[in-house]
C-alpha cells in the first residue's frame, strides 16, 4: 500500500459519512489517523543490507580471475545478474565462465567453457543469454551453447558502464545503446523466435521497458543539476514525467527497473563538491514521490559494467569488487 491507496480509501470513507457539526471533530480524527499512516507508510521504505556473496580473488573454482595492472586498471569481473528465482549469475571474464550461486549466496556450479561476452541476463527456464559484442549467445542451464543471435551491425552496440540487456516477463529481449533499446528476440509459444536485423531496426524504441512491457522509461538531462525520468506508453506518449533536482551534480542517470509495486528505481551518479562520485539507488512510487535513497559503496577496484540490479520484489543487489575479491551486497527491502 503507497500513499495514493491511503487517501483513495480516506475519499470512500469521507463520502459515506455527512459532514455535519456534529461530526467535525470525528472527521478531523479521521485525516489525522490517515495521514499519520501514510507517513509511517513512505517511513516504512526502509533497507537492510547484507553480503550476499564473498569471494576471493584466486584460482581456485569459487575464487575469481584478475589481472592485476599497474600502469593500467586491474581487470576482473565486469558484470552479473539476479535470475528470476533469486540465483545470481556473476560473469568471470578472466577465467571466461559464469559463476552461478543460489539466492543464499551459495556457490551453485561454474557454467560454460571459453565464454567471451560483456552482459548476461536469464530467463524462467535459467538459459543464459551472453552478450559478445554483436552477437547474443544463447546457453542451457549448465552451460552448453544452443544457438546465437547475430545483432545488426548498424546499432553498433557499446561495450561499457550501462549498457546492456533486458528480459521481459514475455520473453522478449532488448539490448540497449544509451537511451534507446531495440528487440532482437521474443517467445512464440514457449520457444525463443530470433528477429532478423531488419526488424531489429524496426523494433527500435526510446527508453527501456518495464517487465510487463505496458511501460517505457527514458532519462531526460536537463542540467548537471536536474534529471527526469519520462513515463511512456508503447507508443512512445508521455505519460508523466519525474524530476529530481540536486545540490551536486548529475553524472550518469541510469532506469534501472520497475518492480511488481509500481515503484520505480534509478541508478544516479552524484558528484560532490570534493569531486568524489557517489553512488545512489534512487526509488520513486508511480506518481513520482521520492521514497528512499541507498548509498552504496562507490569504491570498486576493477572497472565494472552492471553495478546494480533490482529483483521483482524491490530488493536492490550491488556487484561490488575490492582488492580482497568479488562481494555482491544485498538490500533487502523491509
Amino acid at each position: 500500500m503507497n500513499v495514493t491507496s491511503v487517501f483513495l480509501i480516506f475519499n470512500v470513507i469521507m463520502k459515506r459519512i455527512m459532514i455535519t457539526k456534529k461530526n467535525e471533530c470525528f472527521l478531523i480524527l479521521i485525516l489525522f489517523l490517515f495521514f499519520n499512516l501514510s507517513v509511517s507508510i513512505e517511513c516504512s521504505q526502509s533497507y537492510v543490507s547484507r553480503v550476499l556473496i564473498d569471494a576471493n580473488w584466486g584460482t581456485e573454482p569459487n575464487e575469481f580471475g584478475l589481472i592485476k595492472g599497474q600502469e593500467i586498471e586491474s581487470v576482473g569481473p565486469n558484470t552479473f545478474h539476479v535470475g528470476r528465482k533469486g540465483n545470481v549469475l556473476v560473469f568471470d571474464s578472466i577465467n571466461k565462465n559464469i559463476k552461478k550461486y543460489n539466492k543464499k549466496g551459495k556457490l551453485i556450479g561454474t557454467l560454460g567453457d571459453k565464454v567471451y561476452g560483456t552482459n548476461i541476463i536469464s530467463d524462467d527456464n535459467e538459459y543464459l543469454y551472453v552478450l559478445d559484442g554483436q552477437m547474443l549467445k544463447i546457453y542451457t542451464s549448465t552451460g552448453g551453447i544452443v544457438e546465437s543471435i547475430a545483432i545488426s551491425n548498424d546499432i553498433k552496440l557499446n561495450e561499457g558502464y550501462g549498457e546492456g540487456m533486458k528480459m521481459d516477463d514475455f520473453g522478449n529481449i532488448f539490448v540497449k545503446k544509451f537511451n534507446r533499446s531495440f528487440q532482437i528476440g521474443k517467445r512464440d509459444k514457449g520457444k525463443l523466435v530470433k528477429l532478423n536485423e531488419r526488424e531489429h531496426l524496426k523494433n527500435e524504441k526510446s527508453g527501456m521497458p518495464n517487465n510487463k512491457k505496458e511501460k517505457w522509461f527514458r532519462i531526460k538531462r536537463e542540467n548537471k543539476h536536474k534529471a527526469a525520468i519520462q513515463v511512456m506508453n508503447d507508443n512512445g506518449d508521455i505519460l508523466k514525467e519525474i524530476s529530481d533536482n540536486i545540490s551536486d551534480s548529475f553524472g550518469a542517470v541510469l532506469f534501472l527497473e520497475q518492480d511488481k509495486h509500481g515503484f520505480i528505481y534509478v541508478e544516479i551518479e552524484r558528484i560532490s563538491e570534493d569531486n568524489y562520485v557517489h553512488l545512489e539507488v534512487r526509488k520513486y512510487d508511480e506518481n513520482g514521490n521520492l521514497i528512499t535513497v541507498i548509498e552504496l559503496d562507490n569504491n570498486y577496484y576493477t572497472t565494472v559494467y552492471k553495478k546494480i540490479d533490482v529483483d521483482n520484489m524491490g530488493n536492490v543487489y550491488q556487484f561490488l569488487t575490492t582488492p580482497k575479491g568479488v562481494q555482491v551486497i544485498k538490500f533487502e527491502q523491509q
